[in-house]
């Protein structure tokens, strides 16, 4: 079976999360084509971006270019409304698009991953060129894939709610972790990481972007609540190396630090440092107002390390109730409640969700097309 996956997602100087995603799946998939000689895996990114690829270390792989000027490429490619048959280009096969848009493979068969549908059910909470951008084309890109897969049974309902005629084509395809990089770190590393980085022995961790579906101005204030009514607060740590629409929370948090609020803010951490970071922290905490998965509290319980997290239907799907406290995406005094009484309390880890079956469920999904 040939398997093309357009991989532009993971040849960016600034990575997103579908760019992490799609980069553990080729990852996975490179590891098992040292023993499969069935399986060829061809990666198509646009001209002049090889380089990228150097420090992945791949080594099965193959790699394709789409022509220059590949902007152009692209665009035509994703929006045209007229018949380009890319496989004509690259060959025949089961193509894999991981980030929404698709293009036209009239001689092979497609696989489109869709991971929510966020800028419908909220729109506010989504930049409006990506909004306008998904609204004007994805409903053609779910009509001309013959597969459709998401993230979550949460995200295939909204998914079907919003494009029924997809429903047919859905699978869900949880992602996952890598369980020899996320598990609980010994102490000794903890305390090593919180010298470099310069943090307090006890703190809680908050791990994403800062944007309006993080709910992060709730959760500042929730944080403000429970420093003023205990007599030893544990710091904030946020680790976030982006975001947008988040003028607000920012300055409230620096309004915050001024007046002596332990809140911290970690760039530039690198893949590496997140799982001893997790470790140490008594909780993380994630009050999103949508997900469609969330990988980050997946990622704390594989350290071993409790999660809060808001009363959503997508974290009651995937969380164990054992580690979790779900509380009210809007009420400041049920998280500030939450954080009094986290005690972080550690435990072996969660190992639930894993590229490995990541891998066995797209593979699956693909065979069933390939043949």
């Amino acid at each position: 079976m040939r398997l093309f996956i357009e991989a532009d997602s993971i040849v960016q100087s600034e990575m997103s999360g579908i760019g992490h995603m799609t980069l553990e799946l080729i990852r996975m998939l490179d590891a098992r084509l040292a023993d499969d000689k069935s399986l060829q895996v061809i990666l198509i990114i646009p001209y002049g971006k090889k380089s990228f690829l150097n420090s992945y270390e791949f080594q099965h792989v193959r790699v394709r270019c789409l022509p220059p000027p590949h902007k152009v490429v692209n665009y035509i490619l994703a929006r045209s409304r007229f018949p380009i048959p890319v496989s004509l280009w690259f060959g025949r096969g089961v193509y894999v698009f991981p980030n929404y848009k698709n293009w036209l493979v009239p001689f092979s068969k497609s696989i489109t991953w869709v991971y929510d549908v966020a800028f419908r059910k909220y729109p506010e909470t989504v930049r409006s060129r990506n909004r306008v951008f998904l609204q004007n084309n994805l409903g053609r890109w779910l009509h001309r894939t013959d597969k459709v897969l998401t993230i979550s049974k949460v995200s295939a309902r909204e998914i079907g709610h919003y494009y029924p005629d997809c429903r047919r084509k859905l699978v869900v395809v949880y992602p996952g972790i890598d369980p020899t990089m996320y598990y609980p770190r010994p102490k000794s590393e903890v305390a090593l990481a919180r010298k470099r980085y310069a943090l307090p022995e006890h703190y809680f961790l908050f791990v994403g972007n800062i944007e309006p579906r993080k709910n992060l101005g709730v959760l500042l204030e929730a944080y403000k609540a429970y420093v003023d009514t205990t007599k030893r607060p544990k710091a904030f740590v946020l680790v976030s190396d982006g975001g947008w629409n988040n003028d607000a929370v920012l300055s409230r948090a620096a309004a915050l630090q001024a007046a002596g609020y332990v809140i911290i803010r970690l760039q530039h951490v690198p893949d590496k440092d997140l799982p001893v970071l997790y470790s140490g922290a008594t909780a993380l905490l994630l009050p999103a107002l949508h997900e469609g998965f969330g990988l980050p509290p997946i990622q704390a319980l594989a350290s071993g390390t409790p999660v809060i997290v808001s009363d959503i239907p997508i974290f009651k799907e995937v969380l164990p109730q054992q580690h979790t406290t779900f509380v009210g995406v809007d009420n400041v005094a049920d998280m500030a409640r939450a954080l009094h009484e986290a005690q972080g309390k550690h435990f072996a880890g969660y190992a639930a969700f894993t590229w490995e079956r990541t891998v066995d469920s797209l593979l699956q999904a693909s065979e069933k097309l390939y043949t």
